[in-house]
């Protein structure tokens, strides 16, 4: 089988779970023996952040027609911020009209050269160029978000696009009624994304010193680890042999905001912004905690992975779809919203080695259950 990953994004620059998702589905695909191509749009040729077989293609649809750089007259700058008062739904549309006019005809090209039988597509955006194609072949439309938060900001055409998807993957049986609500009439399935299996750290028991980790992009709308430093910072003077360390990076001004927030508090010593690593395993075998503050996930790999290597989370309980993952009292725990109850929960596992020790253990047993071979082994039945 010839698939088709479509993925209109920079990719030599992305650590997101998206990403990482693409390239490992790409080679497990390769290692089933399909031919597999991804096309993304990218500002340089480099390889992904990720690992990917050499046996994946690969096609930039910068070297297809679409722009280096999508420049503005200044008769069309002027017409943006006029779209602009409109809201931020009229103003995607009318950059979604600019750029599809170089986007389709260099992805028709890709898709003409290429033949797949099937395109997977892995954003919503990309949704909308391909509808705009109209391939012969089949197109399965991935989720990888709460889609309640897709479907405030997708354009009519990137509805379409879903809309006349032959199937929509979502992480949790939980959005299949989101979706419906908005396409009442397309197939819908729950496939979770595959948590790789990390060793089990032993002799949590004999630690003098121990960390609450987060590992996810700086990201404050949704990721807000803002609420993580606060809630660090109730409870950091009565346990002087605990620090956080915040895995991730941003692409906007957070970080800044965050290393004052640090500074503020006084936990300059306490707590470490760490950007990213390209050993993410050793970083599990040293934490204790995992803490996720998220207003909202598509699924949570990082949360997985901790779990994975025997790390209890605390997590918002209104967070959607980490309720797939996290056993509230068995695995991790969950709190009400608010810094002060995230607090509390960080305290209950920061003050009981053995409860942090026996959640840890059943975490590690539930993430077997979304080991990469048995996510792989549906997704090919679906192909």
């Amino acid at each position: 089988m010839k698939i088709l990953m479509a993925y209109l994004n920079e990719l030599s620059e992305k650590t997101g779970g998206a990403e990482k998702v693409l390239c490992e589905f790409s080679n497990a695909m390769v290692d089933r023996h399909h031919s597999v191509a991804i096309m993304y749009e990218g500002n340089s040729d480099k390889k992904p952040y990720y690992w990917l077989s050499p046996s994946v293609k690969y096609f930039n649809i910068k070297n297809y027609g679409a722009p280096r750089e999508y420049k503005l007259s200044n008769f069309q700058k002027i017409h943006r911020e006029i779209i602009r008062l409109y809201g931020k739904k009229h103003i995607l549309t009318w950059y979604e009209h600019i750029r599809n006019g170089f986007r389709i005809p260099a992805c028709t090209k890709v898709i003409m050269d290429y033949q797949p039988d099937v395109i997977v597509v892995y954003d919503w955006q990309t949704n909308g160029v391909i509808y705009g194609i109209h391939p012969k072949c089949p197109v399965i439309s991935m989720i990888h978000t709460d889609p309640s938060f897709i479907f405030k900001l997708a354009t009519n055409q990137e509805m379409e696009g879903l809309a006349h998807s032959k199937l929509i993957q979502v992480l949790a049986p939980e959005f299949i009624d989101t979706v419906h609500e908005f396409i009442p009439n397309t197939k819908v399935i729950s496939l979770p994304d595959p948590i790789t299996q990390m060793q089990y750290a032993d002799e949590k028991d004999k630690r003098t010193q121990h960390i609450i980790i987060n590992v996810a992009r700086l990201q404050k709308e949704a990721k807000r680890q803002h609420i993580l430093i606060k809630a660090f910072a109730q409870v950091a003077q009565r346990f002087p042999d605990w620090k956080l360390e915040i895995w991730g990076k941003d692409k906007d001004d957070y970080e800044i905001e965050l290393r004052h927030l640090i500074h503020f508090l006084g936990l300059g010593n306490r707590v470490f912004l760490k950007g990213v690593t390209h050993n993410i395993e050793n970083v599990y075998r040293r934490a204790d905690i995992f803490a996720l503050t998220s207003v909202r996930e598509g699924f949570c790999m990082a949360s997985g992975e901790a779990m994975s290597a025997g790390i209890p989370a605390v997590a918002f309980r209104s967070c959607p779809a980490i309720h797939e993952l996290i056993d509230d009292g068995v695995n991790g725990i969950f709190v009400d919203d608010g810094i002060e109850n995230f607090a509390r929960g960080l305290e209950q596992l920061m003050k009981n080695s053995d409860l942090r020790i026996a959640l840890g253990k059943n975490a590690h047993e539930k993430a077997k259950k979304f080991a990469p071979d048995n996510v792989w082994n549906q997704w090919e039945k679906v192909l």
